[in-house]
């Protein structure tokens, strides 16, 4: 008889959950259309402020840490950030998964 243990059901179960999504995260990232656009003579990922954002919170976000938050606010020229916004990400700070679907696209 084998024994299951709380923790082993917990583990199987977020295993099967994870294996069952990736299909379709790699799914997504082949119908995302991102493209780069030229801002301040270099290539840039140009993105919409959504409520409540920061500098920081983007940063998180599309470059994977807060430690380039200073860099993305200085390419945009220390801008107040308001919902609908437009901001833009210098590319060589994105994180690899982006940059790939902006090179495929």
């Amino acid at each position: 008889m084998v024994e299951i243990t709380r923790r082993g059901f917990l583990a199987g179960m977020i295993g099967s959950i994870a294996s069952s999504l990736l299909p379709n995260i790699s799914f997504a990232g082949k119908n995302l259309k991102l493209t780069y656009i030229s801002y301040k003579n270099k290539l840039a990922l140009r993105i919409t402020v959504r409520k409540n954002e920061s500098y920081a919170s983007i940063s998180q976000l599309y470059t994977g840490s807060e430690r380039k938050t200073n860099e993305i606010r200085v390419f945009n020229d220390n801008q107040v950030l308001k919902s609908e916004d437009k901001i833009y990400i210098p590319a060589d700070l994105l994180r690899t998964p982006l940059k790939q679907v902006l090179e495929e696209n």
